[in-house]
């Protein structure tokens, strides 16, 4: 009796923990499942919902401090975002400070501008001085050419002009030595005066070529100091600098707006489908 007793006992310690136990469960709800957007506890945890991967963490473009599972994609193009940021506040300073350097610098050389005419016209005048002196130089030259067509020389063999020269250059020629050295190069001495009238007009003719030369490097030189090629290049690094901000500033806008669609929970619950 007493045993039937002690067993009745037992079992019915064992019927009220099995029936506190299913009471129990029955108020108890199972562990809850992850879901996109909902609060979660542990910061930067991450989890699987769907085939996308969550991490535990505020949404970045919220007002709300709370904890919940934010899409993977949504941080990344977050950071992309703040990385963006950080690069176009640097470019628009490197880019201010470029441009006004530059505005310096042509600032200056406009100022420059009224020394440079100047010396320009200076070179202008020296220019036309040597045209002039061409021009002189080219008739007298035609004049020479002329006088020597009618004695009959249109050419001079150069052998003969060399010695000529040469010996010209050694002494004053008697009428005696010219007569030798123009029978010696197939010619009498009543030719000879042709001959150097031809000679000095071919010598006049390179000294009108110098000079031309001379008027093109002025002209040159005149057409530097009045170009204003540095300001137009100094300007045009201007608008690229500007363009550079421009660009970047469409680029972090284009990031941002990622940012938005990716930090969207409308967007969550679709991609965690």
């Amino acid at each position: 009796m007493r045993k039937t007793r002690e067993r009745l006992g037992r079992g019915s310690i064992l019927f009220a923990v099995t029936s506190l136990l299913l009471s129990t469960s029955a108020v108890i709800p199972a562990q809850a499942v992850n879901k996109a957007g909902a609060a979660c506890t542990k910061l930067n945890s991450k989890a699987k919902i769907g085939k996308e991967s969550f991490v535990c963490a505020k949404n970045p473009i919220a007002k709300s401090t709370k904890r919940i599972w934010v899409w993977a994609d949504c941080l990344v193009a977050n950071k992309s975002y703040i990385d963006g940021l950080a690069s176009q506040k640097e470019l628009e300073a490197t880019a201010a400070k470029t441009i006004s350097i530059l505005n310096l610098d042509i600032k200056n050389l406009e100022l420059e501008v009224a020394t440079k005419e100047a010396e320009a016209k200076t070179w202008d005048a020296k220019a036309a001085e040597y045209i002039e002196k061409a021009d002189t130089e080219n008739t007298k030259a035609a004049e020479l050419k002329a006088s020597a067509a009618k004695g009959g020389i249109t050419s001079v063999d150069p052998k003969f002009k060399t010695a000529l020269q040469l010996a010209l250059l050694d002494k004053k020629l008697t009428s005696v030595e010219i007569n030798q050295l123009a029978a010696s190069w197939s010619t009498t001495i009543e030719k000879v005066p042709f001959i150097i009238e031809f000679l000095s007009a071919e010598d006049r003719l390179k000294s009108a070529k110098s000079y031309l030369s001379g008027a093109t490097n002025a002209q040159r030189k005149a057409a530097y100091l009045r170009s204003k090629d540095i300001i137009e290049l100094k300007q045009s690094q201007i608008k690229r600098a500007e363009s550079n901000v421009l660009f970047g500033k469409s680029n972090l806008s284009s990031l941002k707006s990622t940012r938005a669609q990716a930090c969207d929970p409308k967007i969550w619950t679709i991609v965690s489908r």
